[in-house]
């Protein structure tokens, strides 16, 4: 299985890092709506637009090591969807392009830009064949938590933040793929300074229950299996306005396949207008879950969060000096990307 989600800012994502708002008021969710109540874990892959860049690599040369890719504006996260025309699908496109040794154009996509690189491939002596020094991969994988699935049991939503490669804002190169069946088997308990984990193991490629669409500043979404609803309770659903400081739930699973229930407090809902991140403040106080994993941990991100018997916003990060407090994110702002 590839590495987890783990993606890391001055706040810890929970899986990844997040995306900037929309900047659209946005309606707010009707009470009266429906959904069924998530808190289990899911594998997540997610498939790129054409192949990321992971890293570089020395080529060694007659004239020593060299890189041909370095230094030429290129950077970890960049997706390269064209070389010399062609959209690569592997690793191995990239190999067949310059394998003469001659020029090669690389078309780049890094967030909203587009820009084109000419390298020059270097012969590598230890494998006989030309190379341009990057590491590439085509997909991303890892654990979170599905938040909900709409009551007509099509679409879901889950983890409230977006998928990207840990140091890049690149969730619009992962704009498709699948989510899993996933057990909890293992918990790192969190400490000031060092977030903690949701051990999960699934099998890619295999059942999948759900089709990832969307990826975007408020989680993941898509069209979900019939069996994604079978089991689950029904929620109604609470606008922002709707949302206070105080005692307040959240359904997570840190063993198996079964979600909890755990106390937490909201410190602070911010009124927002607009579809944002960051809506509120959380805190931990179930005694049992701050025993399990010190608070909020990686992998609980889209763990959904109920007020008063209803379904208010899932949590998305963990303070990094403070693992028992994170934010969360309205179920507003989720809800309004279902079939965007």
């Amino acid at each position: 299985m590839k590495r987890k989600l783990q993606f890391i800012i001055l706040l810890v994502l929970i899986t990844t890092l997040i995306g900037a708002g929309s900047g659209l008021a946005v309606a707010e969710a009707a009470t009266a709506e429906i959904v069924y109540l998530g808190g289990t874990p899911i594998g997540v892959v997610a498939e790129s637009d054409g192949v990321v860049v992971q890293g570089f690599i020395g080529v060694m040369t007659e004239e020593g090591m060299a890189n041909p890719a370095e230094g030429k504006g290129i950077s970890v996260g960049d997706a390269i969807i064209e070389i010399n025309g062609k959209a690569p699908v592997a690793q191995s496109d990239i190999a067949d392009a310059v394998k003469d040794g001659k020029e090669v154009t690389l078309k780049l996509k890094r967030e909203d830009r587009i820009f084109y690189v000419k390298l020059k491939p270097a012969f590598d002596k230890i494998s006989g064949a030309y190379k341009l020094g990057l590491q590439v991969k085509t997909d991303i994988a890892g654990v979170g938590t599905l938040t909900f699935v709409t009551e007509d049991g099509k679409s879901f939503g889950g983890l409230g933040h977006p998928i990207n490669d840990a140091g890049a804002s690149n969730s619009s190169v992962y704009q498709k793929g699948s989510i899993y069946p996933c057990r909890i088997i293992g918990t790192v308990k969190g400490e000031v300074g060092k977030p903690g984990e949701l051990r999960g193991t699934f099998v890619k490629g295999k059942h999948s229950v759900g089709t990832l669409e969307h990826n975007n500043f408020a989680g993941i979404f898509g069209t979900a299996q019939k069996e994604l609803s079978l089991g689950r309770s029904k929620i109604s659903v609470a606008g922002r306005s709707e949302v206070r400081p105080g005692k307040a739930y959240i359904y997570t699973t840190t063993e198996g396949v079964e979600p909890k229930r755990y106390e937490i407090e909201i410190v602070k809902a911010v009124k927002q207008n607009d579809a944002a991140p960051q809506s509120m403040v959380l805190h931990v106080t179930d005694p049992e879950l701050l025993a399990l994993t010190g608070g909020i941990v990686q992998g609980m991100s889209g763990s959904p969060i109920v007020q008063n018997d209803k379904i208010i916003g899932a949590v998305t990060h963990v303070f990094i000096n403070d693992p028992t407090r994170g934010y969360g994110i309205y179920i507003d702002w989720m809800l309004d990307q279902i079939g965007a």
